[in-house]
This record gives C-alpha cells, structure tokens and sequence, in this order.
C-alpha cells in the first residue's frame, strides 16, 4: 500500500483536495467508499464483512457503510 505522502501527490495530480468539511480523502475514507458502494449494488452484509476482511459485521456496517448515500427503501 502506499505511503500517505504518496496519496496525497495522487489527489493534488488529480486536483482533488486532501480536506473538505466532510473530512481527509485517506485510505479509511477509501474503505469507506467500497464499502458503501458494495451496500448500493445489494451486496450480502456477509459478503461485504468478507471483502473488507471484518471480524465483526457491526464493524462494516456501521463504522465503514455511510448510509447517507444509501438509497431510501
């Protein structure tokens, strides 16, 4: 994995800022998006708690799935 002095030379390439209000484009904040966008595509909590290699689901579910960008049943 690279290092964050890497990272952050990719988002300023990228032209995407390393802080917003919303908070650092880190590596936690990548793992947040995969695992929000295996929620959006209707992936299992099983199979998503196996993809970002959890022990507890309760952690995939609730501290990386950021359930406002969920759609509204």
């Amino acid at each position: 994995m690279p290092q964050l002095k890497v990272l952050r030379a990719d988002l300023a390439l990228a032209g995407i800022p390393y802080q917003t209000s919303d908070g650092f484009a880190d590596f936690h904040s990548l793992r947040v998006s995969a695992a929000t966008a295996y929620a959006r595509v209707g992936m299992s909590l099983r199979s998503r708690q196996a993809a970002m290699r959890h022990t507890d689901s309760r952690l995939t579910d609730t501290v990386y799935t950021d359930e406002r960008l969920l759609p509204v049943a």
